[in-house]
């Protein structure tokens, strides 16, 4: 199996990177191997691929201080110049650990250089809005506390969705796009005579071919997760083979645990690809299925038809 693709998706599963023993020698023979992979990858500007791989071995060694920088870099290049600056801080708090001042003054010229670049978003909220019962405002489905409100927050360069919410159905929303050193202001427009969402001029989508993204979207990264356990439960069958277990299956007891673990992330890789390939194609239906206008505004809709090894779609006019 490519290790390049296994985890591709390890953002999904290593979110953070809580203080470990010492990793065993086969993880950070793997932790070295997909580091390698993804430096190849950002040598060709594949940050997509490369930024996951870095995570993942970061998970299984999780104090290598040049993974948690490399993989910082690699965020920011990708445009996630908020969990950029997150793996440098982690970066520093490593380094300073091990007493690297080489590997600080690194991160410190690197953490120097992003935090100019950085967006501001500052969301200003009218007393009038404060004042309602139940305010609730979100940038990108992510809570913005009261005591953030008016402040400048962070945020990566591109599209943001603001919404807010109070007592009684009252709603709005604006989409901003906000460039790297900009920093935006948006005024809270929630009235208290209802629905007051305000949107930028992109194109409508109907609500099931949104939903049929969300199930491609979801699906791949099943699949793709399956890949990750894959992959585990292959390094950990082989480091079994490698004088833990004989060629009649008979384990010692690091053999016997390495085993195990290769059985469990095998059974879980399974579980991945089955319900991977479920959402991919129930996404598949949805986007074909749901209705459409060309640029007259007239209505299409396409019928599918699922038979026995085939999709059949049928397009109306």
């Amino acid at each position: 199996m490519n290790l390049r693709s296994v985890l591709i998706v390890g953002a999904l599963f290593f979110p953070s990177f809580p203080v470990q023993a010492a990793p065993k020698p086969e993880d950070k023979a793997l932790a070295k191997t997909l580091y390698e992979q993804a430096s190849e990858d950002m040598e060709r500007g594949d940050y997509a691929h490369a930024c996951p791989q870095l995570e993942a071995a970061l998970q299984l060694d999780p104090e290598h201080v040049r993974t948690a920088m490399t993989l910082g870099t690699c965020e920011d290049h990708w445009g996630k110049l908020v969990k950029a600056q997150s793996r440098y801080n982690y970066a520093r708090e490593m380094a300073k650990a091990q007493n690297s001042a080489g590997k600080i003054k690194e991160i410190d010229a690197l953490l120097a250089s992003l935090k100019q670049r950085i967006p501001k978003l500052r969301l200003v909220v009218p007393s009038a809005v404060a004042d309602m019962d139940s305010v609730q405002i979100k940038c990108d489905d992510q809570v913005v506390a009261e005591e953030s409100w008016g402040l400048e927050i962070p945020v990566d360069p591109g599209l943001h969705v603001i919404r807010a919410t109070a007592a009684g159905g009252a709603s709005w929303k604006r989409e901003v796009r906000i460039q790297s050193k900009q920093t935006l202001e948006v005024t809270i427009g929630l009235s208290s005579m209802g629905n007051t969402e305000s949107t930028d001029d992109s194109p409508s989508m109907a609500p099931s071919r949104k939903l049929g993204f969300v199930g491609l979207g979801v699906g791949a990264a099943g699949i793709l997760a399956g890949s990750i356990f894959g992959g585990l439960a292959i390094s950990k069958n082989n480091a079994s083979d490698a004088g833990h277990c004989d060629v009649n299956n008979r384990c010692d007891p690091v053999g016997t645990t390495l085993r195990n673990d290769a059985q469990t992330f095998g059974n879980t890789s399974t579980a991945m690809f089955i319900v991977g390939g479920v959402l991919l194609t129930g996404g598949i239906v949805l986007i074909a299925s749901a209705p459409s206008k060309d640029k007259q505004g007239t209505a299409h809709e396409t019928a599918v038809r699922v038979g026995l090894g085939q999709i059949q779609l049928e397009r109306t006019w």
